[in-house]
Order: structure tokens, then C-alpha cells, then sequence
């Protein structure tokens, strides 16, 4: 039994190990990644009953390049709500800027710098009202010196 134990941590290494091989298929790191990703849609808010998603402009980057984070933020109805705060924290950076008031489309942008080595992976959140959504954004090396 105690063999069987050790062969089930061996493939459970193996797969975590081959993760990242796997997702290097889904794009580079460089500038026409398609690997993009959506979370959300999470509400209603409290006290405004406001819906919102974020998406990762890419969720695989090489060490020190920068991401552009979207919210898009709506009411009950679908309609797109405008002037409504919303806040970025996490990823390892500084965010420029920090907390973004929607625009006329109920959308917003953020970006930050990867703050991390290759190998990692950074949780970028943010928070509307009451709610938040978190995004992963995993660390890559792409063989050459870092983005700059």
C-alpha cells in the first residue's frame, strides 16, 4: 500500500509540473498572446444591485511586463452603470492608478507591472461595492531577457 501511496504523489507532481508545458500552447507571453481570460459575472452589489466581470487582457506574461485588467460594471437591468468606483489590489505591482470611477460604457481599465519571478503565479483582484472577483495570471519564462 505504501508503494500505491507513492505513485499517486508521483502523478499529481508530475501533472503540477506539466502545467505550465501545457499552457505555453495557449499563446507566448509576448505581445500576440490569445490567452485571455474572463471572470465573473458577480452580483448584485449591495447597496446598488450592480453585476461586473473582469478579464485578463493575457493570464500567461513574462516577469516585469505589464497587464491591462477590464471591468465591465452594469445595473439589474443590463444597462451599463457609469461612475461607479472600482478598486485593484494584488499582483505583486503598483497599479496606476489604483481605484478607476467607470466610464459613460460601465468599463474601466487597470494595469500593473508583474512583480514576480517565472514560475509564479499573481491573483489580481478587484472590488465593486461590496463584491470582488479575482483573476490568476501565471509567470512565465520566455527563454530571453525579461519584457521591459
Amino acid at each position: 500500500m505504501a508503494y500505491a501511496m507513492d505513485w499517486k504523489k508521483i502523478l499529481i507532481i508530475s501533472a503540477l509540473l506539466l502545467a505550465p508545458l501545457a499552457l505555453m500552447n495557449c499563446g507566448s507571453a509576448g505581445e500576440n498572446n490569445a490567452a485571455t481570460s474572463r471572470v465573473g459575472p458577480s452580483g448584485p452589489t449591495y447597496p446598488n444591485r450592480l453585476y461586473f466581470d473582469l478579464t485578463a487582457e493575457t493570464i500567461i506574461v513574462a516577469p516585469k511586463s505589464s497587464v491591462v485588467f477590464t471591468v465591465r460594471v452594469w445595473d439589474a437591468l443590463g444597462n451599463m452603470a457609469a461612475n461607479v468606483v472600482v478598486y485593484f489590489s494584488g499582483g505583486g505591482g503598483k497599479w496606476d492608478p489604483a481605484f478607476v470611477i467607470t466610464d459613460a460604457n460601465g468599463m474601466v481599465h487597470g494595469v500593473t507591472t508583474v512583480d514576480g519571478g517565472a514560475g509564479t503565479i499573481m491573483y489580481v483582484t478587484v472590488t465593486v461595492e461590496n463584491m470582488s472577483l479575482t483573476i490568476p495570471v501565471q509567470i512565465i519564462s520566455t527563454g530571453g531577457p525579461p519584457a521591459k
